[in-house]
């Protein structure tokens, strides 16, 4: 017995040690973003503060109605609004550091940058219930826990390789009386709807997003953040207080790629491998 109990933690160092070796860390999502809607609001689809004669400033005329920072974006807004586009940019930075243990002791700045365009079909040629999604991640920064930590789950839920990347690409549709049907098909990311609570967005660790588990598990840690891949998924509500959601992806982002870092293999997030 004691020869077995042996063997079991030498298997589990081994383990242990296999993880650690691992090149990619656990996903996670990122702050989830809202769609501004002032593109729907009488204040910022007249001429007033939409730019050109209102000068550089223009933006500010009428913000103290907008959610967003920039307004009207010099009448950016209010002109796509008009073929029903959104679009919505947000900014996320932290600095985090530890002051012991770790391989290195410091503090580390990391950003996010997120940009999403979508498209409502029926105010751009009056389809009902269609949405076209396009977003966009710029990561910049350094990366605390690959440089000073040395730990699986990162410290940040934003943390991943710097550089702009394509994130998701997808069309969805809804169905049936009260929309109680929809389905969504393109490149996707799994962590904005499977595997994640929206309470754990309060918080930063990645233990709350995507967890290690499908990250050890699957090709290149899987279609999640900042990564994504094709899929499509149905999501029904039988009745009101209940929501049945299934999908089907491909679970290899790096699509047979021999680079054993995902996001190096597909760093742009343009490869869309089936």
């Amino acid at each position: 017995m004691h020869q077995s109990f042996q063997k079991l933690l030498r298997s589990a160092f081994l383990i242990a040690l296999l993880a650690i070796c691992l090149p990619f860390s656990a996903h996670a999502a990122p702050p989830p973003m809202t769609m501004s809607i002032d593109a729907d609001n009488p204040a910022f689809t007249q001429s007033g503060g939409s730019g050109g004669s209102d000068g550089p400033l223009g933006f500010m005329t009428g913000i103290s109605k907008s959610g967003t920072m920039l307004g009207n974006m010099w009448g950016f807004r209010p002109f796509i609004g008009q073929y029903g586009m959104t679009l919505n940019v947000q900014e996320t930075s932290e600095d985090l550091g530890n002051v012991s243990g770790g391989l290195h002791k410091g503090f580390e700045y990391d950003g996010l940058t997120q940009i999403d365009l979508q498209l409502d079909t029926q105010r751009a040629f009056g389809l009902y219930g269609g949405t076209f999604n396009l977003s966009a991640l710029d990561i910049h920064g350094d990366n605390l826990s690959a440089n000073n930590l040395g730990t699986l789950q990162t410290a940040s839920g934003i943390e991943a390789d710097r550089g702009p990347r394509l994130w998701e690409a997808w069309y969805q549709q809804k169905f049936l009386d009260q929309d109680r049907l929809d389905v969504k098909i393109g490149q996707q990311s799994l962590d904005q709807e499977f595997m994640v609570s929206n309470n754990a967005n309060y918080f930063v660790n990645t233990m709350m997003g995507w967890a290690m588990v499908p990250s050890a598990d699957l090709p290149g840690g899987g279609p999640a953040y900042p990564l994504s891949d094709i899929g499509i998924r149905v999501r029904a509500r039988p009745v009101d207080g209940w929501t049945l959601m299934a999908g089907v992806f491909n679970g290899d982002p790096m699509g047979n790629n021999n680079n054993p870092d995902s996001q190096r293999a597909d760093k742009y997030g343009t490869n869309f491998p089936l």
